[in-house]
């Protein structure tokens, strides 16, 4: 009997979530601007930091926070790492691509490559504060790539890498520790976890007996964390002390690959087979953190890539071919909110009803524009109502999930009511619509209370507009959820 792919596909869900260990409640919040593409690379203290679209990215917690740093207008900019608002990354130039310093804003940007302005590469990967830590590609020479380390200054650059005859990295640094990896021809050019203490003839070799490779992404103390590959099997995630011998396989039985990302104390995260994953790291047990994002049809992927020492905060993306999302997982107890009621003031309703908004099942809304004074206006408009479990809430967020049925250029807005004011606040103004389905998410700023009205009611709007030629006369866009995520 062939199982239907729905049904196959909860079976799947049930099977991960069943082996991966609950690790206690968390609340998501995403960090797009409307139709921009991000990833979430690094946090600490409260901010987050990596890229939307080709910008660098700096975040203090919600979308509507984002900075963009682009030193060289017009070439493409990345931040990897943050520490104490020191954020640490790369941009590309006319001049090759720059290892850049930056205190919380472009004009605040310093450049650590080590050349001046001489054609070469540089990226700085990670930060404790004082030293950074990333790779070089030395002008005049090779394409070889040089671990590398910096004490703030482009002048205190460090070549870690000259014992090694290929390319190596620094990942990360916790004090006179660095990490990474490195290649060699008598490695046969497989990469192996590296350790090293300030110099590049001070380095310890931690790839585990019978691995045919491997790589350290982060250190904490004496923790490291990365990943390896057993000999003719795919990577795993790895846990080290100093060792090569202390290496810990964290890959669980049932999985087929994962790999480590980040270690803050006791947690580990990183992703196993494309979900994203905490470990403890004193158990090893893993815990799935996929299961807390808005329902996502399968062929979606997560994963975790760093921690905020400071929050316990997670930060990572999760990605499909449609949409890459920068994700923020906080602790904390969070509930999803269903509509139980819908009044449509523009448009019709021709198959599904307000019971079709409350989750990712596959049984859509379908509204339909039916007529409407102008261009300009929007094709179609509604608005549900919530049953909010406080009048306090610490963080609200509209989550929509809606697809075209149609040809055409159109756009979704978002809003949320202001019992305060008696107006209708915009959260997400003009993302994107496509054939495939997509998430409008926005994030309630200032007083939250303000959003929530007698008999704690909460109050999300929804708008549809046309923003291109008219291609058909009554196009139809599928909702398959509207909810409200709140703490």
């Amino acid at each position: 009997m062939n199982t239907p792919s729905a049904l196959r596909a909860m079976l799947v869900l049930a099977a991960i979530c069943g082996a991966l260990s609950s690790p206690g409640q968390y609340t998501v919040r995403f960090l797009n601007p409307p139709g921009a593409g991000c990833m979430a690379l690094g946090a600490s203290n409260g901010q987050q930091v990596g890229f939307v679209d080709n910008l660098g990215a700096i975040w203090n917690g919600t979308a509507g926070s984002l900075v963009t740093l682009n030193p060289f207008p017009g070439w493409p900019c990345y931040v990897n790492a943050v520490r104490d608002n020191l954020q640490v990354g790369s941009a590309s130039s006319s001049h090759g691509i720059r290892a850049l310093v930056w205190y919380g804003n472009n004009e605040s940007c310093v450049d650590l490559t080590p050349w001046g302005e001489q054609w070469g590469g540089a990226v700085l990967f990670g930060t404790d504060g004082p030293d950074q830590v990333g790779e070089v590609q030395i002008p005049n020479t090779d394409l070889t790539m040089r671990a590398s380390l910096w004490h703030g200054t482009p002048e205190s650059w460090v070549n870690l890498g000259t014992e090694f005859d290929f390319d190596s990295i620094a990942n990360a640094v916790w004090g006179d520790v660095q990490v990474g990896r490195a290649s060699s021809v008598l490695w046969d050019y497989n990469s192996h976890a590296i350790i090293w203490h300030g110099s590049s003839d001070d380095w310890i070799d931690v790839n585990p007996a019978g691995f045919s490779g491997s790589a350290i992404s982060s250190v904490w103390g004496d923790t490291e964390v990365g990943s390896g590959s057993p000999e003719g099997l795919p990577g795993h995630a790895i846990m080290w002390h100093g060792t090569a011998e202390s290496y810990v396989d964290l890959n669980p039985v049932w999985a087929t690959s994962s790999s480590a990302n980040a270690i803050v104390g006791n947690t580990i995260v990183g992703q196993v087979d494309g979900r994203a994953t905490m470990w403890d790291a004193t158990t090893g047990e893993a815990f799935d953190l996929q299961q807390y994002l808005p329902a996502l049809d399968f062929g979606w992927s997560s994963n975790a890539w760093a921690i905020d020492e400071v929050t316990g905060d997670i930060v990572g993306w999760a990605s499909n071919d449609m949409q890459l999302l920068a994700v923020v997982w906080s602790p904390g107890n969070g509930q999803t909110l269903v509509p139980h009621d819908q009044t449509v003031s523009i448009g019709r309703i021709s198959s599904g009803d307000v019971a079709s908004l409350a989750s990712f099942d596959g049984n859509a809304e379908v509204l339909c524009k039916f007529m409407v004074p102008s261009f300009q206006s929007p094709i179609i408009a509604f608005r549900c109502d919530f049953d909010s479990p406080s009048a306090n809430p610490t963080a609200i967020q509209a989550q929509v999930a809606a697809k075209l049925h149609d040809s055409g250029l159109f756009r979704a807005s978002v809003y949320l009511h202001n019992f305060v004011t008696n107006t209708d606040d915009g959260l997400v103004l003009g993302q994107p619509l496509g054939s495939d389905y997509a998430w409008t998410l926005g994030d309630a700023q200032g007083n939250l209370t303000d959003y929530i009205g007698q008999d704690n009611t909460v109050q999300c709007a929804v708008t549809v507009s046309q923003t291109g030629p008219v291609v058909i006369s009554l196009p139809c866009v599928a909702f398959e959820a509207v909810n409200i995520r709140i703490q």
